[in-house]
C-alpha cells in the first residue's frame, strides 16, 4: 500500500502526540500527585506545630493562674476566712479554668467549683503534694465526674 504524503505526515504526527500524551499525562499525575501530599503533609505540621505551642502557652498560663489561685487560697485560709464555692466559681471563671480543687496535706479535697466533692481525693495532686506547691495540667477525666461538675464539660 502506498500512502501519500498528507497520510504518512498525519500519521506521523499523530503517533507523536499519543507518544506524547502517553508520556505526559502519568508523568504530571505523579507529579501533582506528590505536590498535593508534599503540600498537605508540610500543612498538617505546621498546624501540630501551631496546636502544641499553643498548648505549651495555655499550660503555662494555667500555672501561673494556678500559683495565683494557692497564693490568694492561703491568704484567706490564714486569715480565717476560708474559700467558699461562690469564690472558686469566679476564680475558675477568671482563669478560664474547666474546673478548681483544692486539697488538704492528706490529698483530698476540700473545696471545689461548680460541684461538692469534699473528701473526694483529687486527681493529680500527688503531684502538688510532693511538691509542696500548686500545680496546673492536663488530666484524663472519667465522664462521671465531667457530668458531676457540670453539664457543659461532659
Amino acid at each position: 500500500m502506498d500512502w501519500s504524503l498528507r497520510s504518512k505526515l498525519l500519521v506521523g504526527f499523530a503517533t507523536v502526540v499519543v507518544v506524547s500524551a502517553a508520556l505526559t499525562v502519568p508523568a504530571g499525575s505523579l507529579l501533582i500527585g506528590h505536590l498535593v501530599v508534599a503540600e498537605a503533609e508540610r500543612r498538617v505540621v505546621l498546624g501540630l506545630r501551631t496546636a502544641d505551642a499553643m498548648l505549651h502557652l495555655r499550660m503555662e498560663e494555667a500555672q501561673q493562674g494556678a500559683s495565683a489561685l494557692a497564693a490568694a487560697a492561703a491568704l484567706r485560709v490564714e486569715a480565717g476566712e476560708g474559700i467558699d464555692p461562690p469564690r472558686l466559681e469566679a476564680w475558675r471563671a477568671r482563669y478560664a479554668f474547666d474546673f478548681v480543687q483544692f486539697a488538704d496535706a492528706e490529698g483530698r479535697v476540700a473545696a471545689q467549683s461548680r460541684a461538692s466533692a469534699e473528701g473526694v481525693v483529687a486527681g493529680s495532686g500527688a503531684k502538688a503534694l510532693a511538691d509542696g506547691k500548686p500545680v496546673s495540667g492536663l488530666a484524663l477525666v472519667p465522664l462521671q465526674f465531667l457530668e458531676r461538675e457540670a453539664d457543659s464539660l461532659a
